[in-house]
C-alpha cells in the first residue's frame, strides 16, 4: 500500500487554472484505469501488483484568475504601477496603459521611475507641448511656407497685371493706327522742302485733274504769277 500526495501551484493563467480545478482529476483516473499505464508503473516499481487505485482531489479554494489578486504583487520600482488582468493573466501596468489619453492623444507616453512622461508630437510646421501635450503652437516652418506662398502669389499677380497692361497697350496702338488710317484715307504727307512749309496732299486721280493735251500740276502753295497781257503803246 502506498499513498502519494501531489501538490500543484496555480499558474498565472486562467485556462490552466480551469484545467487544474475541473479536468485534472478525471485525467488522472483515466491514466490509472488504463492497463498499459498500470503495466508500465508495475515494471517501474519492480513488477509489483497494483490494485485499487483511488484519486481524491482537494476542495477547490481558487476558482478563477480573479481569486489570485491577493497573491499578486508588482515588484517593479516604478511609481503608480497597478495590477490588471490582460488576456487571462495578471500583469503590472503603468499609468500609460491605464490612462490611454494621458498625453492628450498628441504624443507617446513612457513609464518612468518617477511617473509617466510624454514625448509630444512635433513637425516642421506645428508642435504640441506641455506635461501632457495639452498645448499647441505653430512653428517657424509654417509661417515661412505661409509668407512664401503669399509672396509668390503677389509676384504672380504682378506679372499677370504687367502682361495685361502690355497687351492692352499693344491693342490700343493697333486700334489707333486703324483709326488714323480710316480718318485720312488716301491723304499723304509731302515732306518736300519748300521753304519752311510742308504740304499735305491728297491723291487725286488723273482723270479729275487733267484734260486732253493739258497737264495741270497740283501745287497749292506755288506762287501765283499774273498771266501776260497785251500792252499797246500809243504815241499819245
Amino acid at each position: 500500500m502506498a499513498e502519494s500526495i501531489a501538490e500543484y501551484s496555480y499558474p498565472n493563467n486562467n485556462s490552466q487554472m480551469i484545467f487544474l480545478n475541473q479536468e485534472l482529476g478525471p485525467a488522472l483516473e483515466r491514466i490509472f484505469n488504463d492497463s498499459n499505464s498500470l503495466g508500465n508503473l508495475s515494471v517501474a516499481l519492480g513488477n509489483v501488483s497494483i490494485q485499487n487505485t483511488e484519486i481524491i482531489m482537494q476542495a477547490v479554494e481558487i476558482s478563477n484568475i480573479s481569486d489570485l489578486q491577493s497573491f499578486v504583487r508588482c515588484s517593479v520600482d516604478f511609481a503608480n504601477f497597478t495590477k490588471v488582468i490582460v488576456n487571462g493573466k495578471w500583469v503590472c501596468v503603468g499609468p500609460c496603459q491605464t490612462n490611454v489619453n494621458f498625453c492628450s492623444e498628441h504624443g507617446k507616453c513612457f513609464n518612468e521611475i518617477n511617473g509617466p512622461n510624454c514625448q509630444c508630437d512635433r513637425s516642421n510646421f506645428e508642435e504640441f507641448y506641455g506635461s501632457q501635450c495639452e498645448l499647441y503652437r505653430r512653428r517657424a516652418g509654417f509661417y515661412g511656407v505661409l509668407f512664401g506662398s503669399l509672396a509668390a502669389f503677389v509676384l504672380l499677380l504682378i506679372v499677370v497685371i504687367v502682361i495685361f497692361v502690355v497687351l492692352y497697350r499693344g491693342r490700343s496702338r493697333t486700334s489707333s493706327k486703324r483709326k488714323l488710317s480710316s480718318i485720312f484715307g488716301d491723304v499723304f504727307f509731302d515732306f518736300t522742302a519748300r521753304g519752311d512749309n510742308y504740304n499735305l496732299h491728297k491723291n487725286v486721280s488723273l482723270s479729275e485733274e487733267t484734260v486732253s493735251g493739258i497737264y495741270r500740276p497740283y501745287q497749292e502753295n506755288a506762287p501765283v504769277r499774273p498771266e501776260p497781257q497785251d500792252v499797246r503803246m500809243s504815241n499819245e
